[in-house]
């Protein structure tokens, strides 16, 4: 077979247009563009609205009561001694200056 007879014996193929071939095969309608029509009927509105309150708040002053700090430190539980204390000494070192002390005078 030649090449001649082979091509002349094909079926001849036209190339249809996007419109051409979308009008022989149809697609359903995809169901995101689907607008359904929906009975819309008065809205019905289940709670009436509050009414706006303008005016400004009130506001009150309270005196709050005196706190007795002597009552409430009777009332504190005392602190137990606790049995393992730490060793409490003090190292000076040999070279450092005696402390001073500082007299503090009454003012004015």
């Amino acid at each position: 077979m030649t090449p001649t007879e082979s091509t002349s014996s094909c079926n001849v193929v036209r190339i249809m247009t996007h419109e051409e071939f979308a009008a022989k095969h149809p697609h359903p309608p995809s169901p995101v563009y689907v607008k359904i029509d929906w009975h819309t009927g008065p809205a019905i509105d289940r709670e009436p609205p509050a009414p706006i309150d303008r005016r400004a708040p009130l506001t009150y002053r309270v005196q709050m009561p005196k706190i007795d700090v002597a009552c409430l430190n009777a009332l504190r539980p005392q602190p137990k001694p606790s049995a393992n204390l730490p060793d409490t000494t003090i190292t000076h070192s040999d070279d450092a200056d005696e402390p001073e002390e500082i007299c503090k005078a009454p003012m004015g």
